[in-house]
């Protein structure tokens, strides 16, 4: 199953990289012909939990990144996958093969949990600890930051059940409980980014920017560039870091705002949305690093999710970076940076309820 899953990735990717149709079209019905297998197994208990079959349904989720539209065929996947891991469960994950796989596709399934709004088994402690127990020293600091984006999900359910609270008391107090929570969400995330940026290796180097930064107007009606310099890190893993954290930083806070818009005095108000601001802006100077040649579609990839937060956290402040951002994301679902066709879903998703829901929590609401 994972050598199919590979000849329909590369073939797929080798025929979109050549704009030739004919290839493209063998690797979709490659990748349909893998489908199949992967279904077959599933409906075997002794192949539902081999290692082939985690190892295929990981090429099979990034297969979906690449050619899909929408967000569908990734998040099945993830979940699909994550269910797989379930079944085995995290003391299985332990042996090195295996635990390069949870690591390669744990930010995926967190993801998926935010999109749909349900949990993720990435929040419970044993699979945080248990799969790196034969091998601490893969624990580094993405490892850690994603320990705690993997609480926000189940954070998310909670808010979003804040509606159905039978009376105004209740929900005051549910709200203030889960305010509680997301306060310890962003005090970790406080904490890490303290952490790595006490190693000055760390730190990136300012650098003239080499896109056109959008024009923004301030206070006296006067227009600039939103930036004038971009970063340049020690490596794409320091830039994927620090992208990351400011996405967590632009989630977590939007999910503080969207409960605590009517409990807490305006300047907290005003004082999350300015770090929300100054976030985006960090992962709109990281673009140009990101998207080097030397990092082919890697960079690109770690943008995607970073790019929709930076979008949510400034474009309703800042329109012409909000359209900046759009067309970074536009770029690289078209393949003109980057290779990734599902970016073209990704500004889209939960627009709609949160449009339903408000302009007041509108930001927070969209995931």
């Amino acid at each position: 199953m994972t050598n199919q899953s590979y000849l329909a990735l590369c073939t797929t990717y080798f025929g979109i990289k050549r704009q030739d149709r004919a290839i493209t079209q063998f690797g979709f019905k490659r990748y349909s012909q893998a489908l199949g297998s992967v279904h077959s197994a599933l409906e075997e208990p002794m192949f539902s939990s081999s290692f082939d079959l985690l190892e295929a349904v990981m090429v099979m989720s990034l297969i979906e990144f690449l050619i899909s539209d929408g967000e569908n065929g990734w998040i099945k996947h993830a979940r699909g996958l994550e269910r797989l891991f379930e079944l085995r469960g995290p003391e299985a994950m332990a042996s090195l093969p295996c635990l390069m796989i949870l690591e390669k596709t744990r930010p995926s399934l967190i993801f998926a949990g935010l999109v749909l709004r349900k949990p993720t088994i990435m929040s419970k402690t044993g699979w945080k600890r248990d799969p790196w127990c034969l091998h601490s020293e893969r624990i580094d600091s993405l490892k850690l930051l994603f320990d705690i984006v993997a609480d926000c999900p189940e954070l998310l359910v909670l808010r979003d059940e804040l509606s159905s609270c039978p009376d105004e008391e209740t929900k005051i107090n549910v709200a203030q409980h889960l305010s509680g929570d997301l306060d310890r969400v962003i005090a970790s995330l406080d904490a890490w980014g303290q952490r790595f940026a006490s190693d000055p290796s760390h730190t990136p180097d300012e650098v003239p920017a080499s896109r056109t930064a959008p024009l923004i107007e301030d206070e006296y009606g006067t227009l600039s560039p939103a930036w004038s310099t971009a970063f340049r890190y020690q490596s794409l893993y320091h830039a994927n870091a620090m992208a990351m954290y400011n996405a967590a930083i632009i989630l977590a806070l939007g999910f503080s705002d969207s409960i605590n818009v009517n409990l807490g005095p305006p300047f907290e108000h005003r004082i999350r949305h300015e770090r929300m601001s100054a976030a985006a802006l960090f992962i709109c100077r990281s673009v140009d690093y990101h998207q080097q040649e030397t990092w082919g579609e890697q960079g690109s990839f770690a943008l995607l999710f970073p790019l929709r937060m930076a979008y949510d956290g400034l474009s309703e402040r800042e329109p012409a970076v909000g359209a900046w951002l759009q067309s970074v994301m536009h770029d690289i679902s078209a393949g003109r940076q980057g290779l990734w066709r599902s970016a073209k879903s990704l500004l889209n998703i939960g627009r709609q309820s949160s449009v339903k829901q408000g302009s007041s929590n509108a930001t927070s609401q969209r995931w």
